[in-house]
Order: structure tokens, then C-alpha cells, then sequence
């Protein structure tokens, strides 16, 4: 019997193994990590997974459309990047190192935690959920807990502590406990609703929910922090890639347009031409990585690692951000198939999908 699909992004088998069970792979690294070295699980987690997450944001910018579109928002789209690499290199000559670092820290948690509501918020659509009444308490229970368990032992994060000491009152103490409760509730809240739908639970919704919930969990079980977000983050590069390579291979079903346009449609029709060009990734910035160290250019390798990652940060709240229309016509059909949706979504609500975005 055929698979059935719907509830499902793509289909069960893809949507467990590369969307709803990826959150969990960070509860598998702890597991590891009294037999393997953190520098180990750290150049895996940011090499191996990262490195490639990172770099396919740029795909974007292969599509006709969305570089017509790009020309009319050129401060958003050009002047943007311009002036966060120029704020970085400003603040790596000043050696504001601890700011840079509570940025990078601060924005990764927001960064992360709104991948997996846009990813929710796609699932809700299919499923039938109620989205005006829902969208509020999920954004607000992954958010918050996300940041409260990554702020249960904050006290260690050297760039939070530096600039907590400038606030009259301690903050540290009690940051974690107040989202931890605050996302408690609006959990509740959204199965609250959930339970009201016309509709009985979805399992593929309700499985991507449950391990959304667990992606900042290393953050509760270990003591290194940096090893913690090496172990969180695999999951969400895993899971940035499962959605954006689909949305890719969807949208370029034929080589038609310019040569990079053509170029992407080629790799993403492919999973083997997809493997090989992530692959190279890894290789390439893998080398590089090896030849900064061998030449002792840490204050470069440091500088260009900050870029990739604050740009990343940056435009994906652009390319995702789906209170534009252009986003919502060039993504939200590929993602939201009509035929993937439960059988009592109506035509409107289909009409009217807007997700929210994936980081």
C-alpha cells in the first residue's frame, strides 16, 4: 500500500527522519560525550552539518525571482550584509569580543527557536489547526522555552555575565526560570486549542511539537555550555536542510531561466547530485579551516566564522520572512501541497496559508 501523505510535509518516512526527529540528535550527542572529545563533537556538529546548513542559505540568490525581487529592497538585500560584516570587523578592531559574542548568542537562540515554529506553523496548516488562534501560544512556548532552558545555567555564558553586571538588579538567577514557566503555560494553551479543532490530534504535527520542545535540552544535561550548543545545533542544521532541499527540489522540477538558476534545478533534482555538492561543502571549508589553523590566522579564522554565521542570522529572516508576499508565493505552495492536507482543511484556509519562517 502506498504511503499515505497526508499531515505530512513530504511523506513519514522523510519528514521523522529529516524535520521531526533531528531536535532529538542533540539528546543522542550527550549521550556520547563522556567517550568523545568535545573538540571532536564540535568540528562534526560545525563542519560536518554546519558548514553545509550555512552555505545553502546563498541558494536563494540562485532564483531569477527572487534577485528581481532582491533589486527592490537593495537596502534589505545588499546594504544589509554590508553593514553587519562592517560592524563585525568594527568591533573585532575595537576588540569588543564580548559583545560580538552576545549577539552571536542572543540571536542563535531567537535564530533556532524560529525555525522550529515556522516549521510547526507549516504542520498546523496541514493539519488542520487553527492558525489565528494557535500561531501566538506556539510561537511564544517554543521561544520561551527554548531560551529558558538555554538560560538554566547562563551564569557560564561569559558574554551574558559581562553585561549583566551593568543591570541594578541580578538577572541571571531568574531569566531561566520565568521563560521556563511563561513557555509552560502557552504550551498548555496551545493544546488547549489544539484539542478544540473540528478535527481529532495529528500525529505528524503532534511528533514534530514533542521533539521541538526537546531541541535545548543539552543545555539542562550538560555542563559544557560549548558542547551543548555544538550538540543542539546538529539537529537544527539537519533539519534546515531537510526543509530547505525540498523546497528546492519541489520549485526547480525543470531547468529553465539563467545559468545559476538552471545550475540549482540541476543539483536539486538530484538527492546524489545534492549529497556531492554539500559534501564539497564540508570538504572545502574543512581544508580552509585546517590551513587558517596551520598558518596561526586565528583572528581571521575567528573574524570569517563570525560572518558566516551573522549573515546566515540575517538572511534567512529575510528569505523566510513570510509577512511578504513575494515569500508567501515563491515558498508557500511548495511547502504546502494541497493534497498533503487533511481532508477538513477548507479551500479558503488553503488560499490564506501563511506560515511563519524557517530559520
Amino acid at each position: 500500500m502506498a504511503e499515505t501523505r497526508t499531515g505530512w510535509i513530504e511523506s513519514r518516512n522523510y519528514d521523522l527522519w529529516l524535520l521531526a526527529l533531528p531536535p532529538l540528535l542533540g539528546l543522542l550527542i550527550c549521550g556520547f560525550t563522556p567517550f568523545v572529545d568535545s573538540i571532536l563533537i564540535s568540528g562534526f556538529s560545525l563542519f560536518f552539518l554546519g558548514m553545509p546548513h550555512y552555505l545553502s542559505t546563498y541558494s536563494f540568490y540562485f532564483d531569477d525571482k527572487n534577485i528581481a525581487y532582491a533589486r527592490t529592497r537593495q537596502i534589505a538585500f545588499f546594504f544589509g550584509p554590508v553593514l553587519i560584516v562592517l560592524a563585525l570587523t568594527a568591533s573585532f578592531v575595537l576588540k569588543l569580543y564580548l559583545l560580538v559574542a552576545l549577539v552571536v548568542d542572543a540571536w542563535n537562540v531567537f535564530h533556532v527557536s524560529r525555525q522550529s515554529v515556522g516549521i510547526l506553523s507549516i504542520y498546523r496548516h496541514l493539519n488542520g489547526g487553527d492558525n489565528q488562534r494557535e500561531k501566538v501560544a506556539a510561537n511564544v512556548a517554543l521561544i520561551c522555552l527554548a531560551g529558558g532552558m538555554y538560560s538554566v545555567t547562563i551564569s557560564k555564558q561569559p558574554s551574558f555575565v559581562h553585561y549583566f553586571a551593568y543591570l541594578p538588579f541580578p538577572v541571571a538567577p531568574y531569566l531561566g526560570p520565568v521563560l521556563l514557566t511563561v513557555g509552560v503555560v502557552a504550551l498548555g494553551v496551545l493544546l488547549t486549542r489544539m484539542m478544540r479543532r473540528g478535527s481529532k490530534f495529528r500525529s505528524p504535527e503532534m511528533i514534530f511539537l514533542g521533539t521541538s520542545v526537546l531541541l535545548y535540552a543539552p543545555y539542562v544535561i550538560l555542563t559544557s555550555r560549548s558542547t551543548a550548543t555544538s550538540a543542539m545545533l546538529a539537529g537544527h542544521y539537519l533539519q534546515y536542510m531537510g526543509i530547505l532541499w525540498l523546497l528546492n527540489h519541489r520549485k526547480y522540477s525543470r531547468q529553465q531561466g539563467s545559468h545559476a538558476q538552471r545550475a540549482l534545478a540541476y543539483v536539486s533534482q538530484s538527492i546524489p547530485r545534492i549529497l556531492i555538492l554539500l559534501l564539497a561543502l564540508v570538504a572545502t571549508t574543512s581544508v580552509t579551516d585546517r590551513f587558517v589553523h596551520h598558518i596561526h590566522a586565528m583572528g581571521f579564522h575567528n573574524w570569517i566564522l563570525n560572518v558566516v554565521v551573522l549573515l546566515h542570522f540575517y538572511l534567512d529572516g529575510i528569505f523566510w520572512a513570510f509577512k511578504h508576499r513575494h515569500t508567501r508565493d515563491s515558498i508557500g505552495p511548495y511547502l504546502l501541497l494541497p493534497d498533503h492536507r487533511i481532508a477538513s482543511v477548507p479551500a479558503a484556509a488553503i488560499a490564506g496559508a501563511r506560515p511563519g519562517y524557517v530559520a
